[in-house]
């Protein structure tokens, strides 16, 4: 009964970080993007009309470009949106099983290099909190926005340990991943 109950659980928890992914890396994130736009517009022509540009611009485009590329890791993950070398695989088009386990180290390599940059990031958000480090021009303090690029780390290693356990089941079973199969289609 309680492996049931953890498996509802579980799928729960998976359809809400699928919510959260769509909301933080698409709505939140797109907002960023318009806002920007509409403050480096607004700059260019109050710098030309006016000869009066914005003080912290550079500030404040720098701050959105850390938000927006965090907080998308974990959804690009999941639409496996990102750009990646397969040449390899499409050379084991016909040997699944070194394909499964060829893309298993992948993804541990992977998992490896998120949880160092979860480590650094995280560290690096608590020195600017305990310092009270502020941007150059408009003194923003900056450890909110490590502490969101820290919570897109965490969405990201979330992620990627669910992509873990769907591609361990897809070796216990020898069957082949949606990444696999969609290679051997080409």
């Amino acid at each position: 009964m309680k492996q049931r109950a953890g498996i509802k659980f579980i799928k729960l928890w998976r359809s809400r970080l699928s919510e959260i992914e769509s909301v933080v890396g698409l709505d939140i994130c797109g907002c960023i993007i318009v806002g920007g736009m509409f403050v480096i517009t607004a700059n260019i022509i109050s710098r030309f009309i006016f000869n009066f540009p914005f003080q912290g611009l550079s500030d404040i485009v720098c701050l959105m470009v850390v938000l927006i590329t965090y907080l998308t890791l974990s959804r690009v993950q999941r639409d496996k949106a990102h750009i990646k070398m397969d040449l390899l695989l499409q050379k084991l088009s016909g040997r699944r099983w070194a394909r499964l386990i060829l893309e298993f180290i992948g993804l541990l390599l992977t998992i490896v290099a998120a949880v160092i940059i979860f480590y650094l990031v995280s560290t690096n958000a608590l020195y600017m909190y305990q310092r009270n480090v502020l941007t150059e021009a408009i003194f923003f303090p900056q450890w909110p926005i490590g502490l969101a690029a820290s919570l897109g780390c965490l969405m990201l290693l979330i992620r990627l340990g669910i992509d873990l356990k769907r591609q361990l089941t897809g070796i216990l079973k020898g069957t082949a991943t949606e990444q696999s199969k969609e290679l051997s289609d080409l």
